[in-house]
């Protein structure tokens, strides 16, 4: 696997599609005839779209799902045997792309909603769990069973998943490859919410309204935060936190919001 220097071809384009709804981004993984297999055209349209959001002054929250019956089925086949056929140093290079792709969420600097409407396995799975939050269909199937194929886990799931659920049950999750319903990835605090298949898109543009409606400057650095805490000491968030506080606390939206406070409205917040 190795990242390709052309321009975003129609497949690409078509591999996730957007919908905008005002100022909320719904992503939707889109080729359900493959169970939403993460193919190289998947993985570039992932860098195309979350790529898109870095300039996006308009967009204040992202919802990202899958059509037909599959959240993300994992890696395509094609992708997993195409390793095989390359040297290690190249090998190597293509995994450390994949696994970036993969994290687009977490770095997006605007909040992200995974919606998992169905089938998230293996390396879908990482993606379904890389929200900032994540709602699931009661119809929902988790599974981080890499092991099956005899493969290592992905994208550093030995280290995010111990600290979501604990070390014994983490390797429960990771050592068995066990696929969870929604509910039991619920109780084990995987997922912030389970609602009915219905449900669910209106649910996650519910929290992505809200979400969007918050002031941009304190959320956003709420999310870079908390992704810079899972690598830091606690000496080193309080140092972030500082210097957050004090962006936020000269900004025009806290002005706004202490404003609408004693006039007993809802603030409108720019940003700014």
């Amino acid at each position: 696997m190795t990242e390709s220097e052309e321009p975003f071809s129609k497949a690409v384009m078509n591999a996730i599609t957007l919908e905008q709804h005002e100022n909320v981004a719904l992503l939707r993984l889109n080729k359900p005839d493959q169970r939403n297999a993460l193919d190289m055209d998947m993985f570039r349209a992932l860098q195309m779209r979350f790529d898109s959001f870095i300039t996006d002054t308009a967009t204040r929250a992202v919802i990202l799902t899958g059509s037909g019956n599959s959240f993300c089925s994992g890696a395509h086949h094609s992708t997993i045997s195409d390793q095989a056929n390359l040297d290690d140093c190249q090998r190597r290079r293509g995994i450390k792309w994949v696994y970036d792709l993969l994290l687009s969420a977490r770095r997006c600097p605007l909040p992200v909603i995974t919606a998992i409407n169905g089938h998230a396995i293996a390396a879908g799975a990482v993606l379904g769990l890389s929200g900032d939050m994540v709602v699931a269909s009661s119809q929902a199937k988790i599974g981080l069973g890499f092991v099956k194929l005899g493969l290592y886990p992905a994208v550093g799931a030995t280290w995010w998943l111990p600290k979501l659920v604990g070390r014994y049950k983490a390797f429960e999750i990771l050592a068995l490859g066990d696929v969870m319903t929604a509910e039991q990835a619920f109780e084990v605090g995987l997922l912030n919410k389970v609602v009915p298949s219905e449900s669910l898109e209106k649910e996650a543009m519910n929290l992505a309204k809200r979400l969007a409606a918050g002031p941009p400057m304190a959320i956003g650095r709420i999310k870079s935060a908390m992704v810079a805490a899972e690598s830091s000491s606690l000496e080193g968030a309080l140092n972030l936190d500082v210097e957050h506080q004090s962006s936020c606390a000269s900004s025009m939206d806290l002005s706004e919001g202490l404003k609408a406070l004693l006039e007993k409205r809802d603030p409108v917040f720019q940003g700014k």
